[in-house]
């Protein structure tokens, strides 16, 4: 393996690596923009972003509580110190944006706002 580059050692992690941010934040302003919108798959969208970001929350909370309650003055590096600063800022910044998310866009108001409007064929006044 000397010699050789990350990316000619592991082409499609690499692909990955440099594609997945830019297709995600694509996806969350096309989503942004679809709520906006009204429009009933940025609702679900929306609803799966928000999904996807309590399980990351839930799940660093349950397999890495220590990263995430405390913090210890002494014995850790400064790299350690902030990686565990940037996890605590994730699961404080999407745990309860998540958990607001899920219950907004699951209200039957919210859900009634995203629905498609009616066609004014089928309106009670007819053609006129």
């Amino acid at each position: 393996m000397r010699g050789r580059k990350i990316y000619e050692a592991h082409p499609i992690l690499t692909f990955l690596v440099a594609t997945l941010p830019f297709l995600l934040i694509a996806s969350g302003i096309h989503t942004g923009i679809g709520l906006f919108q009204l429009k009933a798959w940025a609702r679900k969208a929306a609803l799966l972003w928000a999904g996807a970001a309590l399980c990351f929350s839930l799940w660093f909370i349950a397999f890495r509580p220590y990263q995430t309650f405390f913090i210890p003055e002494d014995f850790v590096s400064e790299l350690q110190s902030l990686k565990q600063l940037l996890a605590v800022s994730l699961v404080f910044a999407t745990l309860p944006v998540s958990i607001w998310w899920i219950f907004l866009f699951r209200m039957e108001s919210v859900k009634r706002q995203f629905e498609p409007a009616a066609s004014s064929a089928t309106s009670p006044a007819g053609p006129s």
